[in-house]
């Protein structure tokens, strides 16, 4: 970011981006059937939208925004939120960096492929850690206990199972909207 005005741009779009994230949050969350407090939801879209055409700057910091911004209405002390913030950086930030970096040498559709798989290892991997490293503190926090190593694994393998569909769910929509994304990120940096 050179001038004032590329500054200017970069909050206006995150800023919009993060405020459609966050009622995306609130709306559209669907609990998993077998564990309530993992959810689905579109609301890591603007973060992708935001990697995609500003760069991966843009999509953690609407990421981070939207998180804090749902700590006013949270149910889990916070701990949903941070693991929140967690997997959707896990998906958005790798996803945005090598979308990025093969689509100067590839076509869009090789760029997203990889960018896609990437992210889903990000996703899972990001998922399990922070919900091992969560999940006891939470249950502490709330006055519950953790019945058994089972019960703790089942969690986990429901967390792995969730951010798969959570990475389906966010990333089909993009397919279907990435060419014109890229219009919208090339008009963004001619006008700079």
């Amino acid at each position: 970011m050179n001038t004032s005005m590329d500054k200017t741009r970069f909050i206006t779009v995150v800023g919009m981006l993060s405020a459609l994230a966050t009622v995306l949050y609130y709306l559209g969350e669907v609990p998993m059937p077998f564990a309530a407090n993992l959810k689905i939801g579109f609301s890591d879209l603007p973060a992708l939208i935001g990697g995609i055409i500003m760069g991966p700057a843009a999509g953690v910091t609407v990421e981070i925004v939207k998180n804090i911004l749902h700590l006013f209405r949270t149910d889990t002390v916070g701990i949903g939120e941070i693991c929140n913030c967690a997997v959707g950086i896990g998906m958005v930030l790798p996803f945005s960096l090598l979308f990025r970096k093969l689509r100067e040498k590839h076509s869009i559709y090789v760029a997203y492929l990889f960018g896609s798989l990437v992210s889903l290892v990000g996703i899972v991997v990001s998922g399990l850690v922070i919900n091992a490293l969560m999940y006891p503190i939470y249950m502490m926090l709330i006055g519950g206990a953790i019945e058994s190593a089972t019960v703790f694994f089942v969690y986990l393998g429901g967390t792995a199972v969730t951010n798969v569909i959570k990475w389906v769910v966010t990333l089909v929509p993009i397919a279907l909207i990435v060419k014109p994304l890229l219009k919208i990120r090339w008009t963004v940096r001619q006008k700079a």
